[in-house]
């Protein structure tokens, strides 16, 4: 039998999926193959193709496309790790250059998130006290990405 702890984790991951767009995206590119693979197959078989150069054009059709849509989607979330990374950099430079904004910032955030004020400053000073932890939590709590993420993407 599931546990609140259980349904609660189950409900985040799937609010994660969803944010994430990959049901989106999953249906979107079904929806993409299906269409084109009906399109090459009675092209062909308009053409007067046999039965069998019809069903090896609609094959080679599936194939082009699930290649075109791993190499798509490889190159996307690539580019999108490379994005964050540069994020976490500029993060990191805007810590020396003006650390105090962003620690107000989380102050802010985690304020707003339902935490007491005092709390949530209290929390941000702890939070401040070193630079990888505050680029992770501002990351997180601020920009809204997980940066321990982009290492199992990169």
């Amino acid at each position: 039998m599931a546990t609140q702890n259980d349904d609660s984790a189950l409900l985040a991951k799937r609010a994660l999926q969803i944010q994430r767009g990959a049901a989106r995206a999953a249906v979107l590119g079904v929806n993409d193959g299906l269409v084109s693979v009906l399109c090459i197959v009675l092209a062909v078989a308009g053409a007067g193709a046999s039965t069998h150069n019809v069903l090896l054009a609609g094959f080679a059709g599936l194939i082009a496309g699930a290649v075109s849509m791993a190499a798509g989607e490889w190159i996307s979330v690539k580019a999108q790790v490379e994005l964050f990374v540069g994020i976490l950099k500029d993060i990191r430079k805007l810590i020396r250059r003006d650390r105090e904004l962003l620690v107000g910032q989380v102050s802010r955030s985690l304020s707003d998130s339902g935490h007491g004020d005092k709390t949530a400053e209290t929390a941000a000073e702890e939070i401040a006290q070193s630079d990888h932890h505050l680029t992770e939590v501002y990351a997180r709590q601020v920009m809204g990405f997980n940066p321990d993420e982009l290492a199992h993407h990169g």
